[in-house]
């Protein structure tokens, strides 16, 4: 899957799942399936699309985050999602891994 968008700080959820951001991943590699893709990025519209990925197929998004019209609202800080994690702040996600080691870390809980 590839991401074709101008929005590189978008962030990328796989399954509910972070899986980083679009300039660090530009082009994943999943196995066939169907997912649910969201790219979210503050103060842009948010892009949801469940996809069908097919063995030896590269499967091309063009997101469209436009720019939201500004509203009043107070500034939230925190940690990213992925802060601390063993692959350099990417968690790895069921039938997606970007470690080259275990296809899901055992270590991250769902609730």
């Amino acid at each position: 899957m590839k991401f074709d968008t101008n929005v590189k700080d978008a962030e990328v959820f796989i399954d509910g799942s972070y899986a980083g951001t679009v300039g660090k991943l530009k082009t994943m590699y999943l196995q066939p399936g169907s997912y649910n893709i969201e790219l979210r990025s503050p103060g842009r519209t948010q892009f949801d699309k469940k996809i069908y990925v097919v063995a030896g197929k590269t499967l091309h998004l063009n997101p469209d985050l436009h720019v939201q019209a500004a509203t009043t609202s107070a500034a939230v800080t925190g940690s990213s999602p992925s802060a601390g994690h063993k692959c350099g702040g990417e968690p790895a996600l069921p039938r997606f891994s970007r470690c080259g080691s275990l296809p899901f870390d055992s270590t991250q809980r769902r609730l």
